[in-house]
C-alpha cells in the first residue's frame, strides 16, 4: 500500500504549482512526497483522510459518552491552515472537512483559523484562566 503524505499543502495552488515544476525537474527527493493518486485530486486526498478521522472521532465519542450525547451536542471544528494561504486554498480546505462530515449536523460549525494564530491562542491560554499567575490584562 502507499500512502499519500503532505497532501494538505497541495490545496493552496502555489504550492501545487512548485510541486508540478519539481516533479516535471526530477528534484523531488522521494516520490511518496506530496504524492496524488492518478485518479484523485488533492482535496479529494484530504477529505478522504478527514472522513476517517471523522469516523474515528465519532466513534470514540460513541464508546467513551454516548451515541445520544453525540448526536445531541453541537460540534466546533477548526481547521488549521499556513498563515501564507489564500482565502481559495483555505474554502478548499473547508469544503474538504465538509465533504468528509465535520459540520453535517445541526449546529456544527467548521471554521479556519492559521496556525500561528491557533499557536498564540494555546499559548496564551493559560494566561488567561482566572487567577493565573501573571494573568492577561485587558486595557489600552
Amino acid at each position: 500500500m502507499k500512502s499519500c503524505s503532505w497532501t494538505k499543502l497541495l490545496l493552496n495552488a502555489s504550492a501545487a504549482e512548485t510541486r508540478r515544476q519539481a516533479q516535471h525537474q526530477g528534484n523531488l527527493v522521494d516520490n511518496s512526497i506530496q504524492r496524488i493518486p492518478p485518479d484523485k485530486t488533492p482535496q479529494q486526498v484530504c477529505e478522504d483522510f478527514l472522513r476517517e478521522l471523522y469516523k474515528h472521532m465519532s466513534a470514540c465519542i460513541t464508546k467513551q459518552l454516548s451515541s445520544q450525547i453525540l448526536q445531541s451536542t453541537p460540534m466546533d471544528c477548526w481547521l488549521t491552515v499556513p498563515a501564507v494561504w489564500s482565502d481559495q486554498a483555505q474554502d478548499a480546505t473547508k469544503a474538504a472537512a465538509k465533504a468528509a462530515g465535520f459540520g453535517s449536523r445541526p449546529g456544527d460549525t467548521i471554521s479556519v483559523i492559521t496556525e500561528p494564530e491557533a499557536a498564540a491562542l494555546t499559548v496564551l491560554k493559560k494566561y488567561a484562566q482566572p487567577g493565573s499567575i501573571n494573568a492577561l490584562q485587558v486595557g489600552v
